[in-house]
């Protein structure tokens, strides 16, 4: 996994933030906008925190490699007719769909295909595929996004790509692999999950940021290194508890629940209707709930913007995390009075504003996170 790191000249903060991308992306989502102005990755520096800006296994500077990742699908799912009026406001050719979106103001352009605000947009996404054993198709956001198994070199320290570190011998051990195809969502969220783990071994107790179907990667690596991930922070996270083929929770894979769970079988829900315009139908457990014994304490917050497709909120996943035990809260930009916002909030018009609340929370909520 390809690390890219920043120290600033003044340090203020005591731990570091992990920038993680989301699906179709890479590293330069935080690094810097479609029309040239600065991404939050040096925004976070000028406030005087260690930033490391994650390529995930598969993706960008990780790249995508047939015999670790599966065959090349005959088609690359990031396009500019994918993006535009998806990622960008809607338009004539993909009008808006339900109340939201038509407020979508903010993107720094146009959005049309054909405008360079999109072409550059385009142009930083993708390197990556996820394959599905059985299917041979695309794995979907909701079950963890792209990213396949990735990895494979080891080497230096973050910069380069990500070295054994002190990870755990059970998560270090190469992943089964069928043919030579990536069995899906299941692997990739176990190479995060070691990746990540390997990461934080080696830069010490960090902040982790993620962003659409990067979503799954700060509880993944909480779940094995949860002394040393201090705080999680979810851009509009994919995939709601207990959806799609996230039949652990809000991963594919095991996390460990007290009582303890032995086959997800077990885990028994119930299906919750909020009554809140919008929010779809999600899942909870049964009462009694089972706790996630190792992502006790750690504080959470799930952060929606206003004119998104994931918008309002994501009361589910908050709701989920709770009834498990954990401190998870969320952070909906319209109660900041930020509006016009879409789903790549960080590249927008306005994305030192909407990063605002976000450094806030992490003031109030992460122990010694105060500027010093």
């Amino acid at each position: 996994m390809y690390v890219e790191y920043w120290i600033p000249a003044q340090v203020r903060h005591p731990y570091p933030i992990v920038l993680v991308h989301g699906g179709g992306g890479q590293g330069l989502d935080w690094m810097g906008t479609p029309d040239g102005r600065p991404g939050w990755s040096t925004y976070l520096l000028q406030e005087g925190y260690k930033v490391y800006v994650v390529d995930r296994p598969g993706h960008g500077r990780s790249p995508f490699h047939p015999d670790l990742d599966g065959p090349f699908p005959a088609q690359f799912p990031t396009t500019l007719e994918g993006m535009s009026g998806q990622f960008t406001p809607p338009n004539a050719s993909r009008p808006a769909v339900g109340p939201y979106r038509p407020l979508h103001n903010q993107w720094p352009g146009t959005g049309e295909i054909g405008s360079p605000d999109l072409d550059q947009m385009v142009a930083s996404q993708g390197g990556t595929y996820v394959t599905n054993a059985v299917t041979g198709g695309t794995v979907a956001a909701a079950a963890g996004g792209r990213g396949g198994r990735g990895g494979a070199a080891q080497g230096p320290a973050p910069g380069g790509r990500g070295g054994p570190g002190g990870a755990q011998a059970a998560f270090a051990a190469p992943l089964p692999v069928d043919g030579g195809v990536s069995t899906g969502a299941e692997t990739a969220h176990m190479v995060w999950r070691q990746r990540g783990a390997m990461l934080l071994d080696k830069i010490g107790p960090a902040i982790i940021m993620t962003h659409s179907a990067g979503g799954p990667f700060g509880w993944l690596v909480a779940e094995i290194r949860p002394s040393l991930v201090k705080a999680i922070i979810v851009i509009e996270g994919a995939g709601g508890p207990f959806a799609g083929q996230n039949v652990w929770g809000l991963s594919t894979i095991p996390a460990a629940y007290e009582p303890p769970v032995s086959d997800p079988s077990e885990i028994k829900t119930k299906t919750i209707t909020p009554a809140e315009a919008g929010v779809q139908p999600y899942r909870l457990q049964e009462e009694p709930a089972r706790k996630l014994k190792n992502l006790q304490g750690i504080p959470m917050v799930m952060v929606t913007a206003e004119a998104s497709f994931a918008s309002p909120g994501s009361p589910g996943a908050v709701a989920y995390l709770r009834q498990a035990g954990c401190r998870a809260e969320e952070l909906r930009l319209v109660d900041h009075g930020i509006h016009g916002n879409g789903h790549m909030m960080m590249v927008e018009k306005n994305n030192r504003e909407v990063l605002q609340p976000i450094l806030e929370w992490i003031d109030k909520n992460v122990p010694a996170s105060g500027a010093r």
